[in-house]
């Protein structure tokens, strides 16, 4: 059941959920940040991710992120090996993020992480290298 819920609004709605009886949600942009904060427990892909997709509801609020997991699968489902070389990931948000800590985990290939704006790219794996480049360029140059 997809909810509209307003940034400002987002911690009362997730406490409104858990309370009614809710498993648990999934949590998408803008507020996967939020999720991570509201966390009582946070799993560690969500750690890694600096981010929360999967909120369940239990004894507390646990979360996860499960974005990295389902890039991994979705590129098995197409033929292609995770490992099988470098990986350049363009985008710096929490999924961005899931999912160089997933190609991390099957991989010791260079990983990059580029993003529109340097401030963005926030380094979370010393193995990772981070850049930042003006998309418009690129797209322009093509």
């Amino acid at each position: 059941m997809p909810l509209a819920v307003a940034p400002s609004d987002f911690a009362l709605v997730i406490r409104a959920l858990a309370q009614a009886g809710f498993a648990g949600c999934n949590v998408t942009i803008p507020h996967k940040e939020a999720a991570f904060a509201i966390c009582d427990r946070v799993l560690e892909p969500a750690h890694r991710a600096g981010a929360v997709n999967t909120l369940s509801f239990g004894n507390g609020i646990e979360g996860t992120n499960t974005d990295g997991y389902g890039f991994i699968a979705n590129l098995r489902a197409h033929g292609v090996n995770p490992a099988a070389g470098p990986a350049l990931i363009l985008g710096a948000g929490g999924a961005a993020r899931a999912i160089a800590a997933a190609s991390l985990n099957r991989s010791p290939s260079v990983h990059q992480l580029w993003a529109r704006a340097s401030r963005s790219v926030l380094p979370f794996a010393p193995e990772v290298i981070y850049g930042a480049m003006s998309f418009s360029h690129a797209v322009a140059d093509r």
